[in-house]
Order: C-alpha cells, then structure tokens, then sequence
C-alpha cells in the first residue's frame, strides 16, 4: 500500500474509534501499531508475552536503529538497472548488518531496515558505507536514527 493510502486508512480506523469505543487490530507492523494503537499487546506463538503502552514497549524493547533508504534515479540520459541497484544496496546492507531486517517490502524506491544495536560498532563506519553508496549513485538520500 502507498504510504498516502495508507495514511488515509490509519486515520479512517483512528477516526472510527474515538471516544468510548475500541478494537483490537492485529498487525506485524510496529509502524502501524504506534499509529493506531493506545495500548500494544505483542504474542509469541500464541502467547501474549507483553502488553504495555506504546513508549513503555519501546523504551523497554526497541533497541536498535532504523535505517531509511531513497534509491537513487538515473540521470538523463543514463542506463541505469535499477533491479541491479537494488540488489546491490540490499547486500551491502546485509553484510555490513548481518541482523538487519527489512520492515516492509521496498515501495517508490524506499527501503527501511530496522537495525540492531548490536550490529552498529561504530556510527563513523555506518555513515561512511552509506555515503560510499550514495557515491556509486546507488541511492540518493538516507537517515539513520
């Protein structure tokens, strides 16, 4: 889904349950769940492990980083393989993060990792290999928070 339909859905759902009313919505985005969500139950194979507001969770279990990728576009006039790119972009990122994992399938040429803290050694090196890729032109822009 594009991010503005998808926007336009989360604010229809929000919209739908103020006041007295509530609802439980069942999502594998975390994205989604702090949008939408007062409260976030996370299960386990069934299990509901933990149920917490949304900052008590992060602040409890969300180590790491996110990672947000802009492709880059080819210049006029230039050959660009853009499937190439990306499976370029996507190996580096998994050699450099081996525990990386993407958050949601690649859409416009934006990709978002969510990155252990554990994989980041040095915040230098992380910036330094994005800007190699940015560079070769692979991608245009990124953040790293």
């Amino acid at each position: 889904m594009d991010p503005r339909s998808k926007r336009f859905l989360w604010d229809s759902v929000v919209a739908s349950f103020r006041g007295s009313r509530s609802a439980v919505l069942t999502t594998h985005s975390m994205e989604e769940a702090d949008a939408l969500c007062a409260r976030i139950g996370i299960m386990v194979k069934g299990v509901l492990r933990c149920i917490g507001s949304v900052q008590r969770l992060k602040n409890k279990y969300g180590g790491g980083y996110s990672l947000e990728l802009k492709m880059a576009r080819p210049r006029r006039g230039e050959v660009h393989d853009a499937a190439g790119a990306l499976v370029e972009v996507q190996r580096c990122i998994s050699s450099s993060f081996p525990h990386s994992a993407l958050e949601e399938p690649p859409f416009e040429g934006r990709l978002v990792y969510k990155v252990p803290q554990g994989d980041v050694a040095s915040l230098a090196e992380c910036f330094a290999l994005l800007e190699e890729l940015k560079g070769k032109a692979l991608i245009s822009e990124y953040s790293f928070r």
